[in-house]
């Protein structure tokens, strides 16, 4: 079974949470971050926390939906990524991520784990390339919020 964008790490814990949205749609697996007390998919412009992933797809006008906020979740590169580094949301494409740029702590969605087959404990762990599905965990230190 292929792993697509969106998926929580099996065996490994996760807060999801129903939340309002913004009127606009998302997908399953877009990065997610709060304007005006809802959630909307991540710009192509700098955004900042609190980050969360969208766990199912919803359409506009829907007024909620579930946003995965800590955990081991599947997304989507928009460019390479280095093994081990911090993952901001993507400048080219919304909803994806990319290499953190090293500017704002408060950018940072998470950390790059590796590709689906690469976090098992055995397997090394190479660079992700734009359009691969890749596994982060969400956050700097354990959850949303910024250390």
């Amino acid at each position: 079974m292929a792993i697509t964008a969106g998926q929580k790490l099996g065996g490994s814990p996760y807060l999801q949470v129903e939340q309002n949205k913004s009127a606009a749609a998302w997908t399953i697996g877009d990065v997610l971050y709060t304007v005006s007390n809802a959630w909307v998919k991540a710009p192509t412009t700098a955004t900042t926390s609190p980050f969360g992933i969208a766990a199912d797809t919803r359409a506009s006008g829907d007024a909620k939906g579930p946003v995965v906020m800590d955990g081991v979740v599947t997304v989507t590169a928009g460019a390479t990524i280095g093994v081990g580094k911090y993952v901001q949301s993507d400048t080219t494409t919304a909803g994806r991520v990319m290499e953190w740029a090293g500017t704002l702590m408060n950018a940072i969605v998470g950390l790059y784990l590796g590709k689906p087959n690469q976090v098992d404990g055995k397997t090394v762990q190479t660079a992700a390339a734009a359009g691969e599905v890749i596994w982060i965990k969400l956050g700097t230190a354990g959850g949303t919020g910024v250390s």
